[in-house]
């Protein structure tokens, strides 16, 4: 894991505030080329009064991300899904997963009418 991971030139990527605790602010950022979300952490001491924004460009907080890939507490929260398109309605999908009937990718809505009809 290297910091160019998260952080590039002219690249807009935004780490997320989840949750301070115990002194600590909590963010999310996710990996440039990956679905991958990975959570650090932001001592409150160390903002010295400035403003805690809920999105933030991840390249303010470079900082903290690459002491968090040092320090091995840069932690996998969770996997944004691949988008993908419903095979009746045609409707872009984001959830993670589809409801396969007759062989065919059924979006939610699509799924409960061609699960009823006769």
């Amino acid at each position: 894991m290297k910091i160019t991971d998260f952080v590039k030139k002219d690249v807009e990527n935004l780490a997320k505030f989840k949750k301070f605790r115990a002194g600590i602010l909590y963010y999310e950022v996710k990996e440039l080329n990956g679905g991958r979300v990975f959570e650090f952490q932001v001592p409150a001491d160390d903002l010295m009064g400035a403003t805690v924004e809920r999105n933030i460009r991840a390249v303010t907080l470079m900082r903290y991300i690459r002491i968090a890939i040092e320090n091995n507490s840069l932690f996998h929260v969770h996997t944004v899904p691949e988008p993908w398109v419903c095979d009746v309605c045609e409707a872009p999908q984001t959830h993670f997963h589809a409801i396969i009937i007759d062989g065919k990718n059924h979006c939610n809505q699509c799924s409960g009418k061609a699960m009823f009809s006769v």
